[in-house]
């Protein structure tokens, strides 16, 4: 938890949804693609362009995020990660490449952070009523852990007998993800050997959320169609808390610097210079609630099963 009253521990904290934009000309043309894992996704054109390139890159992009979502979506049913999650105890599935891929870049920061980044926390993202479904307009509490949502979208504290089994859960090492040739093909799968926990005679399994990786993953694969399309000038935006910024026909894009806790969310207080980078942001402000006059966020640690405690209020 995190008291009401703590100031900001870092300086350079970049809020991308009030990200001011330099170098982008007055008549820029913004087109809307559409919502990626619930974030709106905007691509802006700042120079002038062939209207069918344009109307083509749109299209590629648009295409390929809903490719990606389709494997790694919580939400979708028959999606990579669904069916993964729907199954109990060892399991073995069969997914793409994309998600294949993106379990792949998991690991490798699983293993550099010390497994401080851990997808399989996604049991205790849901039990602190940080999944989507705690934000939806006709929440009911589903399962025995559930509680009944405030007005102001804050839930009472979890029981701590289901802090303890959720946290008992959380393995990344224990997920294996594999390729293997057959005759022309090759075929990719994501396997578990453990066991569900049980608390007061339900079993629970580990599940796993992708969907911190996978606007990065997302603003990798936009900038492989864009460099392809040879259209200079283009910033894509998922959702203002993540950006992807193109070459400016050899200039760079001009980012305001916003405090996270200031409330107008629109004074800048520095300037950064970026050109052909991806710049993201994450912080405690983003999706949390208060309860007992501290304030609860969706970022988990995976090592007590709570929201993480720390000074930082945004990297």
């Amino acid at each position: 938890m995190l008291k009401n009253e703590r100031k900001l521990a870092v300086v350079f904290a970049i809020a991308l949804t009030a990200i001011s934009l330099s170098g982008c000309s007055v008549g820029a043309e913004e087109v809307n693609l559409g919502s990626f894992f619930g974030a709106p996704v905007t691509l802006v054109f700042s120079t002038s362009h062939g209207k069918s390139d344009g109307e083509k890159l749109c299209s590629s992009i648009r295409d390929r995020l809903s490719e990606i979502e389709r494997c790694l979506s919580t939400e979708e049913i028959g999606s990579d990660i669904y069916k993964f999650n729907a199954a109990h105890g060892s399991r073995n599935i069969k997914i793409t490449k994309t998600a294949f891929e993106v379990l792949t870049i998991a690991k490798k920061y699983y293993i550099e952070t010390g497994g401080a980044f851990d997808p399989t926390v996604y049991r205790l993202t849901d039990l602190w009523g940080f999944t989507a479904r705690h934000k939806t307009k006709d929440y009911k509490p589903l399962y025995a852990y559930d509680r009944q949502r405030e007005g102001d979208y804050s839930f009472a504290l979890p029981d701590e007998k289901f802090v303890q089994a959720f946290l008992s859960l959380v393995d990344f090492a224990a997920v294996e993800f594999k390729s293997q040739a057959v005759g022309d093909e090759t075929v990719y799968y994501l396997s578990y050997d453990g066991e569900d926990v049980t608390v007061d005679g339900v079993a629970y399994n580990m599940q796993i959320d992708l969907s911190a990786i996978a606007k990065g993953y997302a603003a990798d694969e936009a900038q492989k169609l864009i460099n392809q399309s040879g259209i200079s000038g283009i910033y894509i935006s998922f959702g203002g808390s993540s950006l992807y910024l193109a070459d400016n026909e050899g200039r760079s894009w001009g980012l305001g610097v916003v405090n996270p806790i200031d409330n107008s969310f629109r004074r800048s207080f520095a300037r950064i210079e970026v050109k052909n980078k991806f710049v993201a942001t994450s912080g405690t402000y983003e999706n949390s609630y208060i309860y007992g006059g501290a304030t609860y966020h969706h970022i988990i640690d995976s090592a007590t099963g709570r929201p993480s405690e720390s000074n930082i209020l945004s990297v």
